[in-house]
């Protein structure tokens, strides 16, 4: 047996020959198949025309391929299902091209609208720079930005106020009995005073604590104009530090009042300061409230006073708002090209699939798993002259030969 992935052969029962059939065969005997001729029977007449040679048995296995071919190519109803198959395939994918047609025209519609757009905002912005006086001003809008501005600098001056005096008490000053009040604690009008006396470097921080946390206040402000919910993440990051800060400064200065109070008390064992003790003291919560909340009214106010100022030029606020709808259309035109250029690389594709399986359509069909089939048969009787001839030690090499041109079927 043959031993090849591809094939293998059967041994077969040995066709008898004669020595005379080996040097001279038969006259009825030729290079062609016979019909009714089996092709084991082929192969070995061949065998003997050629006298096993490995050359005659490479011509012979490329005329049992060819005789195979032309079998098939006549056996009509073979090749008109092969036909339906392939028209079935080019119906197919037509049918896919003409739903991909269909999608690119309705992008090509949208692109057209977007591009629509995008021509009528800037025609819009073109006519209210040459004629400004159409948009009237509004009032309210510079009432709101002039109240708003009058109580966002009373409330800056009392932040000031509080987070330097609240900054030098938490850090540096020393209380005594009289100090134990909240309003003595915090806010120390000697501050700044005793803070130069001090060094420098006091000064320095009660001066800059403040506009810590005024920017801050500013950088919420400007989180809030940005798009996104990344945007309440970052503002709650911020407002949760300021409040971390107050609480510092609140639990830095209610110790030193728990402190001053205690040190007054003779013959006593109070306990120590703590953070539960702290959450429990009214003073706390006032410190807290003095601050953190009017930083939080600070920042709405802000918030107001710019929306006010941008309302007071409605020109330059109305073409912004174009200016942003004519970038988000921009955008969309250019998400929408790129699928229009996905769908035509697609049906350009789809195309070159169509004229391949058209040129099939007008090819036989050939069945690859029948012509090896037949090329084992061929080869049975082959093996068998060699068999018959005593030239068995020549079947490896003629094994090779074949297995060569079954890889390439």
């Amino acid at each position: 047996m043959l031993k090849n992935g591809l094939f293998a052969i059967k041994q077969e029962p040995s066709i008898s020959i004669s020595n005379s059939n080996i040097s001279e065969p038969d006259s009825d005997n030729t290079s062609q198949k016979k019909e009714g001729m089996s092709y084991q029977e082929w192969g070995f007449i061949r065998a003997g025309l050629c006298q096993g040679s490995e050359t005659g048995l490479e011509t012979s296995i490329h005329s049992v391929i060819q005789q195979k071919k032309l079998e098939m190519q006549g056996r009509t109803q073979l090749q008109e299902e092969h036909r339906i198959k392939i028209r079935q395939d080019i119906a197919q994918v037509e049918q896919e091209n003409e739903n991909k047609e269909l999608q690119k025209k309705s992008k090509e519609d949208s692109l057209l609208f977007e591009e629509n757009k995008i021509k009528k905002y800037q025609e819009q912005i073109n006519d209210l720079k040459n004629h400004p006086e159409k948009v009237t001003q509004d009032p309210a809008s510079k009432a709101s930005f002039i109240i708003g501005l009058t109580i966002i600098t009373f409330l800056t001056i009392y932040l000031f106020v509080f987070y330097s005096s609240a900054s030098f008490s938490a850090f540096f000053k020393e209380f005594s009995v009289n100090d134990i009040g909240v309003t003595n604690s915090i806010f120390d009008p000697q501050a700044i005073k005793t803070a130069w006396e001090s060094g420098f470097t006091e000064l320095v921080l009660i001066l800059t604590i403040p506009f810590v946390f005024l920017g801050l206040g500013y950088l919420i402000h400007k989180f809030q104009e940005s798009e996104g919910l990344v945007k309440y993440f970052k503002m709650g990051f911020f407002i949760i530090i300021t409040f971390i800060f107050d609480c510092i400064l609140a639990y830095e200065i209610t110790e030193k009042i728990y402190n001053a109070k205690i040190s007054d008390i003779i013959d006593s064992n109070p306990p120590p300061y703590s953070i539960l003790a702290a959450f429990q003291s009214i003073n706390f919560w006032m410190v807290i409230f003095a601050g953190f909340v009017v930083y939080i009214i600070w920042g709405i106010v802000f918030n107001f006073i710019m929306e006010a100022y941008s309302k007071l030029d409605k020109v330059k606020v109305q073409i912004e708002q174009w200016l942003l709808k004519i970038n988000r259309a921009k955008n969309e035109c250019k998400d929408i090209k790129e699928q229009i250029q996905q769908l035509n690389t697609e049906i350009k594709n789809n195309n070159a699939i169509i004229d391949k399986k058209r040129i099939e359509l007008e090819r036989a069909i050939f069945c690859p798993q029948e012509i090896k089939l037949e090329i084992n048969n061929f080869f049975n009787g082959w093996i068998s002259y060699l068999s018959g001839a005593n030239r068995s030690n020549e079947q490896i090499k003629a094994q090779l030969i074949v297995a060569e041109i079954l890889n390439k079927i």
